[in-house]
């Protein structure tokens, strides 16, 4: 007769969602070094800030996205209809950013950032624009029971410029399975 073993299978969960978020992040170093002649194909991630001389790019740090797609996004799956509010100020930093997520009567503020803390990559022909935020809030039952030093959370949002959709994803809810935050913020969010 087997057993099982919660602290195995939490540790493997852990190993394998990190793996995961590299998969969805990326990695920094530079793919195209040469091994393929120079040549670009479309599998590669280009992780660099588009040139400002060509007319067709854009500055990462400088383009503002929302003003193209919109500052309202709604992700509708298993997990219920959710609104992400994209909440833009122009401060004397540069211009601020905000990710709040609402469903089910509850409005939960994930992070807040500048729009120069993007890390733009290219992936697939997609252009990719992405932010990152650590929440340093515990929470049980969508109520916070404390706070460290330590990120309890790091949430990440990626906003694809080609199909002008917004993923977000939490660690503590992929290792977890669902939320402890007051509403699910993981999922796919097309503009509203």
């Amino acid at each position: 007769m087997t057993t099982n073993h919660p602290i195995s299978i939490r540790i493997l969960s852990l190993f394998t969602i990190i793996i995961l978020l590299f998969g969805l992040v990326g990695c920094n170093s530079n793919v195209n070094n040469g091994q393929n002649g120079g040549e670009s194909t479309n599998n590669e991630v280009n992780n660099t800030t588009p040139p400002e001389n060509n007319e067709n790019s854009v500055n990462a740090p400088s383009y503002q996205w929302w003003e193209e797609s919109s500052t309202l996004f709604t992700c509708d799956d298993e997990n219920g209809t959710r609104n992400l509010h994209v909440f833009v100020a122009n401060t004397t930093d540069g211009i601020s950013i905000a990710f709040s997520c609402s469903g089910d009567g509850y409005d939960w503020s994930m992070f807040t950032t500048h729009n120069t803390e993007v890390e733009y990559l290219e992936k697939n022909g997609e252009k990719l624009y992405s932010y990152t935020g650590s929440i340093y809030d515990v929470y049980e039952d969508g109520k916070v029971v404390a706070s460290g030093i330590e990120p309890s959370d790091n949430i990440n949002v990626i906003y694809n410029a080609t199909t002008k959709t917004i993923t977000v994803t939490s660690l503590l809810e992929l290792m977890n399975g669902e939320s402890p935050y007051p509403v699910m913020c993981s999922g796919t969010y097309s503009p509203s």
